[in-house]
Formats: C-alpha cells, structure tokens, sequence
C-alpha cells in the first residue's frame, strides 16, 4: 500500500508470529507492539498494513488508504502537499506523496494503513490522545527499566549497569550493542553453555552489553545479566545508533504494575472508541 522514493531506509512490518523458537526462530514481527495495539484500536482491524520508516523523505501512497502515523516525530508531515497530524487517522489518495521534513525525535516512525473499501469514515479523525495518558506507564525519569538476569552475578552490582549508554553505530533489529567508557567487563567474563534468550535480554559480552530485540536469536552464550521489563520493551523502537539510553533497576512487583497499567491503557482506548461508535 505504500513504498519509498528515492533513498530511504523503510520495510513493510509484520505482526509476531508465535510457535517456532525451538526451531530456532524468534516471533519477531513490528518492535514496537504497542503501536500496532493503538494501530488495530483506531482502524478497527487486526491486521492494518504495518510500515516502518526510518530514514529518508518521501513515501508514495499506492492504494486509497486510511493512514495512522506514530513514533519518531518530524517537524513536518504533509500529503499531497497538504499537512496531516500524527496520531490521527486520516485519508490519503492514491499516487499521493508523503513527505517528512526533519525528524525532531525518536528512531523509527510507523505508519499504518487500511485501504478505504475496508471500512467506512466513522474511523477518520480518530485519536490516540495525548503522550501523558497514553504512555501513563513509562517510569518518569524515562529511564529503561530492567530486572535482574539469571546471571547478574557476573556483574560485581547491578550498578554497574544503571546509568547511561550510548548506543552503538553497528546495531541493529536483532539487538543494541549498548558503550560506555567507564564500563570495564568482569576479567573472569566468559562464554557459557548456549541458554534461552527473550526479548530485552541484556547479554554481558567481551565487548559490552548487548540488548536483545525483537529479531533476535533463540539461545545465546553470553551471560544473560538483566532484562528489560516486559512493558518497556516496545519503547526501545525509538533508540538508534549515537543516542544514549539509561537503565533503572526495578522490582519484580514494580515490573508487574508497569505491564497491568499499559494494558489499561489500551482496554481503556478501546472502550472510549466504542463509546464513541453511533
């Protein structure tokens, strides 16, 4: 439903798929899951086109679409020449173009799509809301919250991993090689008998830690040190080489508050939108 132009690093998303780890293959699917939630609420379908961009300035729409646009923000949207908001459901025309004007924040921008013979116009103008209610759940110093791993003992303290990182320039989908120039790994760090790995696993290597996305592997052989909470995992969509990202140590019951509170978030959503359906 819609391809880039000219010099863009943008691919269509999938949803996860579920089922196959023990043959060596990870769900995977959209990094950012939260988005794809908010995505099905507003078109009113599970499975809406799911894109990802994130470089490059100009997308063609091919099909008349719906299109809701999330994640990193630009300075400037527009469609056909004409400005359209982010966050809001709206209309784009086949052949029209989308143009983005200078990112202002965040790595990757997703834009989803239903083509308009799939639904009626009771679903245009329809919101998110504001980041506040919405991102309720995020830790308000905005750090990335992790709980231990089964091999935190590597580290002398979870301190040590507390604190910013840089994220590094050879990262990418299957995981976030994370720097810091005071970190120095343990002199008795070695590899281990290949375990299971989840998404937000932090893999303490020779080299620094390494943070597990949603492309990643099945089993690693690394000391497994931390995990990011299950809540705040999709928020790493928004990391890309050169920015800088802070953990927090948290405890299980803190973890478990975060998970109940961003799914209210989407049940609450989701009843607003019904309340509001004629």
């Amino acid at each position: 439903m819609i391809k880039s132009r000219g010099t863009a690093l943008f691919k269509e998303e999938y949803p996860p798929v579920f089922g196959f780890q023990d043959r060596g293959k990870s769900p995977g699917g959209v990094l950012d899951r939260f988005s794809l939630e908010i995505a099905r609420a507003l078109l009113g379908t599970k499975n809406p086109g799911c894109y990802c961009l994130i470089f490059g300035r100009e997308l063609e729409v091919q099909e008349n679409v719906y299109l809701f646009i999330t994640g990193a923000k630009y300075r400037s949207i527009t469609c056909a020449g004409e400005q359209v908001p982010m966050n809001v459901v709206f209309k784009a025309k086949k052949n029209t173009v989308l143009e983005f004007e200078e990112k202002a924040m965040g790595f990757r921008t997703y834009l989803y799509a239903l083509p308009l013979n799939d639904a009626t116009d009771d679903i245009l103008g329809r919101e998110r809301g504001d980041y506040r209610s919405v991102f309720s759940w995020v830790a308000g110093d905005g750090s990335i919250r992790v709980l231990p791993g089964p091999e935190s003992g590597q580290l002398s303290s979870m301190d040590q991993l507390e604190g910013t990182w840089t994220v590094g320039r050879n990262s990418n989908d299957m995981g976030l090689r994370l720097q810091r120039e005071t970190f120095v790994p343990p002199e008795n760090l070695s590899s281990m008998i290949s375990q299971p790995v989840v998404d937000g696993c932090i893999q303490l290597t020779p080299n620094g830690p390494l943070l597990l996305l949603r492309e990643r592997q099945t089993i690693g052989g690394y000391p497994r040190v931390a995990v990011v909470i299950n809540a705040d995992i999709d928020l790493l969509a928004q990391y890309g080489p050169g920015d800088t990202i802070a953990f927090s140590v948290v405890s299980a019951a803190e973890a478990e508050r975060a998970f109940k509170a961003k799914r209210e978030c989407i049940a609450g959503l989701k009843k607003a939108l019904a309340q509001a359906s004629p």
